[in-house]
């Protein structure tokens, strides 16, 4: 089963970990290693990652560009992920001068071609292609460093570059009535990522998902789930109107204005309630919670 991992150097010693002046790096490979908080799935205790892993490759791409450089890399390798091997190798990096290692991570169907996150313009400069509810395939990870005579001078830690969120209402039995979801955004919506600046550098005014409510074998109350681009280590929010329809099409509940808080590595749980009396209520969980 493909799993998704933490991209972890020899280059990078520990990038799950604190980063370290001094760490050595090897100037032919990068070790790829399979960290807990995500092999588990994104949550774990939850159980909402859905994705079927037999149906994609995860696909890993490396830029290296020499420091102050504005447009093309001094390499840059795409391989995907075997289970087999844990190494890979790139170009000969020189032991002396100034480099920005630039490392993305998402789900492909296709080898050599992007499903959800458009690479062909380089990783400074990635685009998303599209939205959906309750489709794991959207979760993705990037990293930035910067390594100087061969020793790790800033960076260098994966994060979640789409940050997950849910949406449930808090009456079961209003929950059962609902068959699709509308999620508008309402303010300036992101679109694009610099895995160098590590944060979105691209936005639409507004934008829409659509989607049938999500099934889960515990009867949970959870409608969609669905994945936002926002910076590296912080927390933003997001405003958007939910419409709920029944099987007919008919709406069933209208919420204008949910502002809901996200954070790059945590799920966030919006819960709606099923009367107008009351406000939505906020969870947060960390991918092993």
């Amino acid at each position: 089963m493909k799993r998704l991992f933490t991209i972890l150097g020899t280059a990078l010693f520990a990038l799950s970990c604190t980063t370290e002046a001094e760490t050595t790096i090897d100037a032919t490979t990068l070790e790829l290693t399979i960290p807990a908080e995500i092999k588990e799935g994104t949550p774990a205790a939850t159980n909402y990652a859905t994705i079927d892993f037999e149906k994609y490759d995860l696909r890993v791409i490396v830029e290296i560009y020499t420091a102050g450089a504005a447009d093309e890399p001094y390499s840059r390798k795409e391989i995907y992920w075997d289970e087999q091997s844990t190494t890979f190798t790139l170009d000969e990096l020189p032991t002396t001068g100034e480099y920005i290692i630039l490392g993305w991570a998402d789900l492909v169907t296709t080898k050599g071609e992007d499903l959800h996150y458009d690479t062909s313009a380089g990783l400074r400069n990635i685009m998303q292609n599209e939205r959906a509810f309750n489709d794991d395939s959207y979760a993705a990870f990037a990293l930035s460093a910067t390594i100087k005579d061969g020793k790790l001078v800033q960076g260098a830690k994966l994060w979640p570059a789409a940050s997950k969120y849910g949406i449930a209402i808090d009456d079961a039995e209003v929950a059962e009535q609902i068959s699709t979801i509308e999620s508008e955004y309402i303010q300036y919506i992101s679109t694009g990522f610099n895995v160098e600046a590590m944060k979105p550098n691209t936005f639409d005014p507004t934008a829409t998902v659509m989607g049938d409510k999500a099934t889960y074998e515990d009867d949970s109350n959870i409608l969609a789930t669905t994945y936002v681009l926002i910076e590296a280590g912080k927390q933003t929010t997001i405003n958007q109107n939910i419409t709920l329809k029944d099987g007919s099409g008919e709406e069933v509940l209208n919420y204008s204005g949910v502002v809901i808080p996200l954070y790059s590595d945590k799920y966030t749980e919006c819960t709606l309630a099923a009367t107008e009396d009351k406000e939505p209520e906020f969870s947060t969980h960390n991918y092993l919670e």
